[in-house]
């Protein structure tokens, strides 16, 4: 069984960032300790420098990816060089891309090109380029993911490797605020893991190789442009012992909401733990973030959501255990074992 990996991203040192970099990190692990004494941090991601990737690897928790963007028709393929030096430096193996884009640009024959090359600078390195799913990138639709996918096969290349942002595909459900709603709403687009001919559960996990992703929750919802809509609590956020009341979706934290999310990775997950055991490590990291106006915009901790995010992921994808959610939405009570 090929082993999946949970590992810390995103926001939420707070206050405290500005703390020496080894400090940091043995906080996190003291205050990851405090919500579950067993669970550890496999990884860390973040744009590393030398001296930060050698502390880190130190302390048992190496950082074994960052993220990046590139404009493949300005400056892409150069940015691509200047990862791959930097990953070298530091001992990092992969490098995720969000490649900007649309449904419609860049052309596919320029993005299968603009691969090819990647590709041959990745391979001189032994470095692993993979894709996010993610707004704004030509890997927002589906379709459009795997289109260039094909592209690249049918041109003798290796595919698309997917770095897994479900998030990004989670706030699209059934959202008529969402530039894919025409096609979801014709039949030309099946989003939900719990629709029949889903496209992420029918096409996307089984045929698209993933070795990582990010964890951040989202839920179905009919939030627009810069209302905070690729972004949920994974636990019931609290003040003073009170849930806290989330504006932006009207409501109090409902964690019946966020079951399509987790559907989706279980189905990777499970997909990861069918391979052999040499296979490489599936390695999810936790991405709550404050970016723009897509993501937080409620009164609640990044970090601690990224903490209780990890804690549950190990739970729910390494040792496939489940939670049913009461009437009430905001209490979690604990299930059997499946």
């Amino acid at each position: 069984m090929a082993a999946i990996q949970i590992g810390f991203g995103g926001e939420g040192f707070g206050g405290w960032w500005n703390t020496p970099f080894r400090d940091r990190l043995l906080r996190l692990q003291e205050d990851l300790a405090i919500l579950d004494e067993t669970a550890v941090v496999d990884f860390l991601e973040l744009r590393p420098t030398p001296e930060n990737a050698e502390i880190a690897r130190s302390l048992h928790m190496p950082i074994l990816q960052f993220t990046d963007l590139y404009c493949v028709e300005d400056g892409g393929l150069d940015r691509v060089r200047d990862n791959i030096a930097l990953a070298v430096s530091c001992g990092i193996q992969r490098i995720n891309m969000q490649v900007q884009g649309d449904q419609n640009t860049p052309q596919i024959a320029t993005l299968v090109e603009f691969y090819q090359r990647a590709y041959e600078l990745a391979d001189a390195a032994d470095i692993l380029l993979v894709t996010e799913t993610h707004i704004d990138r030509f890997t927002y639709d589906p379709r459009r993911l795997l289109a260039v996918h094909q592209a690249l096969l049918d041109a003798g290349e290796r595919g698309l490797i997917m770095h897994a942002d479900f998030s990004h595909y989670a706030h699209q459900i059934e959202n008529q605020q969402a530039s894919t709603w025409s096609a979801q709403e014709s039949g030309d687009l099946v989003l939900g893991p719990k629709k029949e001919s889903d496209i992420i559960s029918s096409t996307l996990i089984p045929e698209i190789p993933c070795y990582s992703g990010h964890l951040r929750m989202a839920v179905p919802n009919q939030l627009g442009r810069g209302r905070g809509s690729i972004q949920y609590p994974v636990v019931a956020p609290e003040d003073n012992g009170e849930a806290v009341f989330l504006e932006h979706y009207d409501e109090y934290w409902n964690g019946q909401r966020t079951e399509s999310w987790w559907l989706w990775y279980q189905a990777l997950a499970a997909k990861h733990q069918a391979l052999p055991d040499d296979a490489p490590p599936l390695t999810l990291a936790t991405e709550f973030i404050c970016v723009e106006d897509e993501y937080r915009m409620d009164p609640y901790s990044n970090y601690q959501q990224n903490l209780h995010m990890m804690v549950l992921a190990r739970k729910r994808l390494l040792k496939g255990e489940r939670f049913l959610l009461n009437g009430a939405g905001n209490k979690r009570v604990d299930a059997e074992p499946q």
